[in-house]
């Protein structure tokens, strides 16, 4: 009962907050590729190809829960929040080359290298053959599972060629928010046009939208009881037929509930996904098996009102030292982790010696709120949002570094 009540009482801080930030806009004109016949609208037909359309502001329908069933409907529209505004670029921290070389850099939260190991080096991936060129910008996405229309949006970099694989980073909105919100708070997009690689924002389900996190949230959690997880496997299953798609170097990231996700899929998907960074979200999922050395970036502030760092017995989230410690002792890493990062308000911490040369990291933001660091800074109600280190360009380095073994 507690956990429905936090779940309404966090929907509607979330509701109030957010909306009012971006309101008075109409919806962006987009492409939507259409996985399946019966996920089509308005009568268009697929024979389980790609194809695209044009989709007019405020046309696509999205789910709604219906109040009398408890049930979800396929096609309940969703308010426009408005289209997604520009905002600044995500920009790097960028080292000194005149500091002193006996001063040590700590200007970005870098692990310890990982020791050399004398096995052998990675295959490199498999050049695609017979897939067709997309045009780069964003695509709306839908495939049907489960009886309903999912939704996810794919964002696709100018260096985006179909025989060469190419990274990607699933990105999940957290509770009551949207996929072009968490693009606007991440700022992803901006980093992976930059990079090179592909992003892609998924939609949850539900009136507010919600990810089924195990503990959280409502009603996916609950109501819904909504097979998320098989979802994206379903989701990249599509993504990989139609897309050059690197599947050593799929990564997953998100905010509060995506958080959550993000944690769950690190527990139960761990064969197809190389590394997780939860941004704001502590591990709800149990029991927890990962079948491998999970790589973990996290991200947590201290006065996070919504997701504890210390915990909450009376929600049940543990801490996001405690996440971490399961995490150490998954990984077989050393019991106390080092300090890799220090600057203004943020530290970082990460653990060495884990097996399989796995890295796990824990950055901290003292005073730091129910935010994204370095992102869009949402309503003050949610708390700081620091600038002394950018979520999104640390954890796109972290990646980097861990593709599946």
């Amino acid at each position: 009962m507690h956990r429905l009540i936090f779940g309404s009482l966090l929907s509607l801080t979330l509701l109030i907050t957010i909306p009012l930030a971006w309101v008075g806009c109409g919806s962006p004109t987009s492409t939507q590729n259409t996985s399946e016949s019966t996920g089509n609208q308005g009568g268009e037909t697929s024979t389980g190809a790609s194809e695209s359309i044009t989709q007019e502001p405020n046309e696509e329908p999205t789910s709604a829960l219906d109040a009398s069933t408890g049930t979800e409907k396929e096609d309940s529209p969703e308010p426009s929040l408005g289209p997604e505004p520009s905002g600044p670029e995500a920009g790097g921290v960028e080292r000194n080359p005149s500091e002193p070389p006996a001063t040590p850099d700590r200007s970005v939260p870098e692990a310890p290298a990982p020791p050399e190991t004398s096995g052998p080096e990675p295959k490199p991936s498999t050049p695609c053959q017979g897939l067709s060129a997309m045009k780069a910008g964003e695509q709306k996405w839908t495939l049907k599972h489960d009886g309903v229309t999912r939704r996810f949006n794919v964002d696709i970099p100018p260096q985006y060629d179909p025989t060469k694989p190419m990274p990607l980073v699933l990105n999940f909105h957290g509770l009551s928010s949207n996929a072009w919100q968490q693009k606007l708070l991440s700022k992803m997009t901006d980093l992976a046009k930059k990079e090179g690689f592909l992003v892609v924002y998924p939609e949850g389900r539900g009136v507010p939208q919600s990810w089924n996190a195990q503990k959280c949230c409502t009603p996916a959690s609950s109501v819904l009881k909504s097979k998320d997880v098989d979802f994206v496997k379903k989701m990249l299953d599509d993504l990989e037929s139609k897309l050059c798609i690197d599947k050593r170097r799929i990564f997953s990231t998100g905010m509060s509930n995506g958080a959550f996700m993000t944690y769950r899929l690190a527990c139960e998907l761990s064969d197809r996904i190389a590394a997780f960074a939860p941004v704001a979200g502590t591990l709800l999922t149990d029991p927890c098996k990962p079948k491998r050395p999970i790589p973990l970036m996290a991200f947590n502030g201290t006065s996070d009102t919504l997701v504890p760092y210390s915990g909450s017995k009376i929600l049940g989230f543990p801490s996001a030292e405690d996440s971490m410690t399961f995490w150490a002792k998954h990984n077989g890493c050393d019991p106390k982790p080092g300090r890799t990062f220090d600057k203004d308000d943020t530290y970082c911490n990460t653990y060495n010696n884990c097996t399989n040369n796995v890295q796990l990291t824990l950055c901290t933001t003292k005073n730091g709120g129910h935010t994204w660091p370095g992102g869009f800074p949402i309503p003050i109600v949610l708390g700081k949002t620091t600038k002394a280190i950018i979520a999104t360009d640390e954890m796109w380095k972290f990646f980097k570094k861990h593709p599946l073994p």
